[in-house]
């Protein structure tokens, strides 16, 4: 008799058992291997991180307007009514004191490339705006290599080919005489 209730007993609690056992958490190991396989999009991708700190920075300068056109790039428009003399290439206090700040934001960044873009208004001839729109844009350049930024760093010149505002007023002409820069993750 005592046998028949332990073999009951056996048989009542082996089913409780195997069911506890299946119910306990996997080797610390495995738990490991998942965290580590699910590791964010930052260690794969430097630019998201990169491009996260840059726009930061970038946003703390009054003097420029920075937009994502997309999730591959950063445009900054730098806003400054007088960024170069009067029909010449010799930058502006203001101008300088802005590629300033986006030298120190852009110092550190090498697999990033940047291109700046000159911009004249209507005024004038077109194809002396379009070589005075890349001219400042070396100007430009030059002065960010100056600096010791290393990335690759490219002028184009538009000319008036690309207004932001009208050329019918002397404001709207002031606004499209810029300096934009595109900035990318190097392919």
């Amino acid at each position: 008799m005592e046998k028949m209730k332990l073999k009951n007993l056996f048989l009542l609690l082996a089913p409780t058992v195997f069911l506890v056992a299946c119910e306990t958490t996997p080797p610390v190991e495995k738990a490991a291997e998942q965290t580590v396989s699910s590791q964010p999009e930052i260690q794969e991708n430097p630019w998201v991180a990169s491009k996260a700190v840059l726009l930061e920075q970038l946003r703390l300068n009054p003097h420029l307007r920075v937009q994502e056109p997309d999730d591959q790039s950063i445009y900054v428009q730098i806003r400054s009514t007088n960024s170069f003399n009067s029909s010449g290439t010799t930058p502006s206090a203001q101008l300088l004191e802005s590629l300033d700040g986006i030298a120190n934001a852009l110092e550190g960044l090498e697999q990033i490339q940047v291109e700046v873009a000159g911009h004249t208004d209507n005024v004038g001839n077109p194809q002396k705006n379009l070589e005075l729109s890349a001219a400042r844009a070396q100007v430009v350049v030059d002065y960010l290599v100056a600096k010791g930024l290393a990335m690759p760093i490219t002028a184009v010149g538009y000319g008036s080919e690309k207004p932001v505002a009208s050329n019918n007023t002397r404001e709207g002409r002031s606004v499209n005489r810029r300096i934009d820069l595109l900035i990318t993750p190097q392919p």
